[in-house]
């Protein structure tokens, strides 16, 4: 499993959103996990690819954010990127 967390901003001109990487993790571990002590508000996008099996018939998964600040997802933007402009 891979994750990658970028920060988003829109540039200058306004029309066009800049991504700028936060960090990144790999590992094989079920628990691959990312910790943030001062992460600064603003809007986010985070990347995750995993490598199924090929005998793997349950591909759901799950991404949680835990803290005492208020998080959400709000959509999933995978068709405004591809995997080269993010990683």
């Amino acid at each position: 499993m891979k994750i990658d967390v970028d920060k988003t901003d829109v540039d200058e001109d306004g029309d066009n959103i800049e991504v700028v990487y936060v960090k990144g993790t790999g590992g094989w571990d079920r628990e691959t996990h990312l910790e943030f002590p001062d992460l600064k508000k603003g809007e986010y996008y985070v990347y995750v690819e995993l490598d199924w099996n090929a005998n793997t018939s349950e591909t759901n998964f799950c991404v949680t954010c835990y803290g005492a600040s208020k998080s959400t997802f709000t959509r999933d933007e995978k068709a405004l990127f591809t995997k080269e402009m993010v990683l």
